[in-house]
Order: structure tokens, then sequence, then C-alpha cells
């Protein structure tokens, strides 16, 4: 299944990500969302297909006031016509930051941390998260969509960080 990034996790983009989760400025949201539009072309979504974000806790939520991943998973469902289904998936207990984490850590942190909330399934959908590093969220998240019968055609990041 294709990882599709935007950049690595370096500055500007790296700045510009802190900037938009850590300083609250969601507007920037879509204009780094931008730089994942042409290459999503190539997957060939249609408007059946949903753009599913990796759910925050609702105390992370609270704390930050929006879900980055949803703002730009919305902005990418209405530049490719897909649907945008933020409530798919929930994070049914609150994790540690994995960027806090070691390699070794995150995998048990995020270990059946997600479930799908809605009770019709999505046939495709499109993962999105804001940073990948060592990808163990977005497996997670895969894990529960693929065991409620969604078939992922994609994952996609703002950015790549290396492990």
């Amino acid at each position: 299944m294709p990882l599709f990034c935007a950049g690595t996790y370096a500055p500007p983009l790296s700045l510009a990500i802190g900037r938009l989760k850590f300083e609250r400025r969601s507007d920037l949201a879509k204009e780094l969302a931008r730089g994942l539009i042409a290459p999503l072309r190539n997957v060939g979504l249609t408007r059946l297909d949903a753009f599913v974000p990796v759910p925050l806790h609702r105390v992370r939520l609270v704390e930050r006031g929006f879900n980055q991943a949803a703002l730009v998973a919305r902005t990418l469902a209405r530049a490719t016509g897909a649907s945008f289904r933020p409530q798919q998936l929930e994070r049914s207990r609150e994790t540690a930051q994995q960027a806090r984490l070691g390699r070794d850590e995150r995998e048990a942190n995020v270990h059946a941390a997600f479930r799908v909330r809605a009770t019709r399934t999505v046939g495709r959908v499109v993962l999105v998260d804001d940073v990948v590093t060592t990808g163990r969220t977005a497996l997670a998240c895969l894990e529960a969509l693929r065991e409620a019968g969604s078939e992922v055609a994609a994952v996609v990041a703002l950015a790549r960080a290396g492990a």
C-alpha cells in the first residue's frame, strides 16, 4: 500500500507542522494539504472512497481544539471528490505522544488503541496523519479499519520523519 508524504520532517515543513499543532494555526492545514493532492490523483479515488483521519483522544482534542489530521483529510476529500469520514475511527484509550517515545515503546503505546466507530464501514479509505515516523500509529489504525471490512488504498501524511 502506498505512503504519500508532502515532504520530510525538516524545516521549513516541520516548522509549519509545529505551528499548526502547537500554536493552534489551523489555517495552515489547507496550505499544507495541497502538497498531497497531486500524488493522490494517481490512486484513482472516487466519491465512494473516503478520507479517514487518525483520531486524537478526546482529552487531546479538547486541549488542542482541533484534529490536525482531520483538517488535512477534509481538504483532500474536497480536492479529490472523495468523502470525508472524521468519525470513522476513534482512539479508544488515551496514549502517550508517539514523538516522546522510543522505537520499541511506540508499538505497545498504540496497540489496540483504535477502533472503528461507524456502524457502516466504508469500502476504500485513505488514512490521513500529520507525521509518520515509525508507522506504528498508521499500522494500528489500518488493523482496525481492515478488521471492520475496509480496504485501505493509501496512507498520506504531511511529513515522513526519520526513525
